[in-house]
This record gives structure tokens, C-alpha cells and sequence, in this order.
């Protein structure tokens, strides 16, 4: 036993090192997610209105998709917040978050959004800005961690302008549906001539091979969900979700039990 023990070690050793050298990501992939997520504290509007006051149920049987369509419209276009008190409120239609500055809050988990949709294909809640659909060539390969980017034009771009940054890349995402989504959204920091600077550096090399190009992004901005529970009744065999953030910047999910997400 005395000699065995020590074989024993010595090979478990050697599995661990193994098994750790193939868990351990390339230098080249990495990627430094600091500057990921919510840069600002999350604001605290004084604009606040009850959705309560617009005709809501709360009873979960009649649908309040027009209470809180009325609520946000009080808002008149203003940075604010809808409040949703304790109850349960049936929606039959998705909730569209689709300008600057609002946020949805409820009261905790007494605060029950059930949502039973009529197409299989909805989302919950969509968050979403816009993309334009004039692409920008990007005329050189771009280099992980070089924030310069020359563009074929800069006409409409402006300093905190974002920049939808993508390109051909089959080799790299195993599923067609999936095929150019592995760019990344760059907000600029300056402009001079044809170049842009990002304010943070593409988080990998873009051979000029591969098409790369750029569309000028408009996200939502500073939108948020807080402090309630939101459920999916009706049954989807399709790919949604229950809260879609797309072209979406300076947005928090805060205090959110999901259930029946797909």
C-alpha cells in the first residue's frame, strides 16, 4: 500500500492538470467585462404614476394590457415610473418598452404579471431600440484591443454614437439562425477623418475577410423592470423570451422572479 499511494497521487494529480489546461480559455479569447452591465446607479424617477388609477383589475381574469398602456402614456413622454401594487394582472399582449427612461415596478413577489399571449412567437417584455439599415464598411481588419475602426463613411456618426459592429461568422457560431451575432455593440468616444474611436476595445481580431461592417445603432436607453413576478401560462415550442433586451443600453433587471421561460 505504502508504494501504491503514491502512484495514485501522482496520476489523480496528473488528471486534475489535465482536466484544468482544458478548462483554461486562450489568452487571445478573453474578454475584460469591467465595463459590462450598468455604468450609472440605477435613477430613481420623481415622475411616478399607479397603474391603478388607469383602470386596472388586478384579478388576474380581465386583461390590464390597456391600464398599463394608459400609465405609460400619463408619463407623457417624460422619465418616469409606472408602479404596480401588489395583485395579479393578466396581459394578452407584450409589453413594448421601446423609449428612453421608464421603468416597470412592482411591489415584490405580491405583484403577479401573467401573461398569456396569443402567438407563440411574442416575447414578454421587449426592450428595444433601432438599428439603421445603411451598413458602413469597415476598410481595414480590426485588431482585439485597437479601439481605431476606419469606416468607408462617418456621415450622420457622432461622438456617443453606438455602432452595430458585425461580420461573416460561420466558423465561428455552429448554428445558422445564429450567424452574425457574435459581433459587438461599440459606442464612440471621437471621430477623426474616416476613423472612429471606441470608448472600449472590440473584445476580438476581425479579419477584413470576413465582410466586416457596421450599422449606426439608436438603443433604449435607462429602462428597467424591478420587484415583481412574471409568468408565462400559454405553451410556445418557439424561441422567446420572456424579457428581450435588443439594441439596449443603460437597462436593469432588478429583483425579478421569472417562471416558464423558454
Amino acid at each position: 500500500m505504502k508504494t501504491i499511494f503514491p502512484i495514485i497521487v501522482i496520476y489523480l494529480s496528473g488528471l486534475a492538470a489535465i482536466h484544468c489546461r482544458a478548462q483554461t480559455i486562450p489568452y487571445n479569447r478573453l474578454t475584460n467585462w469591467a465595463n459590462a452591465g450598468l455604468a450609472d446607479t440605477v435613477p430613481d424617477f420623481s415622475n411616478k404614476v399607479n397603474i391603478m388609477n388607469y383602470g386596472a383589475y388586478a384579478n388576474g381574469m380581465i386583461p390590464d394590457d390597456t391600464a398599463l398602456t394608459r400609465a405609460i402614456a400619463a408619463l407623457n413622454n417624460q422619465p418616469g415610473t409606472v408602479i404596480i401594487p401588489a395583485g395579479t394582472y393578466l396581459f394578452r399582449q407584450p409589453v413594448n418598452l421601446e423609449r428612453d427612461s421608464i421603468v416597470i415596478r412592482g411591489e415584490g413577489s405580491a405583484t403577479r404579471l401573467l401573461f398569456n399571449l396569443s402567438w407563440p412567437l411574442n416575447n414578454m417584455f421587449n426592450i428595444r431600440g433601432t438599428i439603421e439599415p445603411d451598413t458602413l464598411k469597415v476598410q481595414h481588419s480590426i485588431t482585439k484591443n485597437d479601439r481605431s475602426i476606419v469606416l468607408s463613411s462617418v456621415t450622420g456618426l457622432h461622438d456617443g454614437d453606438y455602432l452595430y459592429l458585425f461580420c461573416n461568422d460561420s466558423d465561428l457560431v455552429t448554428s445558422p439562425w445564429a450567424y452574425t451575432t457574435s459581433g459587438q455593440i461599440l459606442r464612440i468616444e471621437k471621430i477623426n477623418g474616416d476613423t472612429v474611436f471606441a470608448e472600449t476595445p472590440p473584445r476580438r481580431s476581425y479579419p477584413i475577410g470576413s465582410g466586416i461592417v457596421a450599422r449606426k445603432m439608436n438603443p433604449v436607453r435607462r429602462v428597467g423592470l424591478e420587484c415583481m413576478y412574471i409568468e408565462r401560462t400559454d405553451s410556445t415550442n418557439a424561441r422567446t423570451n420572456n424579457i428581450d433586451l435588443f439594441t439596449a443600453a443603460d437597462c436593469w433587471i432588478s429583483g425579478i422572479e421569472s417562471n416558464m421561460t423558454n
